[in-house]
């Protein structure tokens, strides 16, 4: 009787063990636009040096300007890791809430910078989502993402 019980046991861990997700994705840590890490908001500025630590793994950034006056130029850069090949969308929403623009940036290469520029009006916000690429890109070797703002 004790055998089957700890069978059971046994065989119950291994099975919450292998359907295990993410750190950040069961921690609901920027994996939705919902809950995006601020790369700034109200003239506060952000960056992040995390892991995309599964294939499905995606970490998304906000530059928020909802309650901005003016308009203003910034650029986003993404940094993965050596043998990583990560890529970023960047997604557009205005005032009302409405995706306006998506578009990616991939230059294809494990280890290389990805970098984006463009601006944002009063009341819209920018999205950044960063992601695997491919079934195999991901690690615990943190990407870096950083926001320079142009005057």
């Amino acid at each position: 009787m004790k055998a089957k019980k700890l069978l059971a046991t046994l065989s119950t861990v291994a099975l919450l063990t292998m359907g295990a997700t993410s750190a950040s994705a069961a921690w609901d840590f920027g994996d939705t636009m919902d809950t995006a890490m601020v790369l700034y908001k109200d003239g506060a500025t952000g960056g992040a040096y995390l892991p995309i630590d599964h294939y499905n793994d995606n970490d998304f950034y906000v530059v928020d300007n909802t309650n901005g006056y003016n308009s203003f130029n910034f650029a986003v850069s993404m940094t993965p890791p050596p043998s990583i090949d990560l890529d970023m969308q960047m997604i557009r929403v205005d005032a009302n809430g409405q995706i306006t623009d998506t578009s990616m940036s991939d230059y294809g290469r494990e280890g290389e910078r990805e970098m984006v520029g463009t601006s944002v009006q009063p009341g819209e916000k920018v999205y950044f989502r960063v992601m695997s690429h491919g079934y195999s890109d991901y690690g615990p070797d943190p990407y870096t993402i950083e926001f320079y703002k142009f005057n």
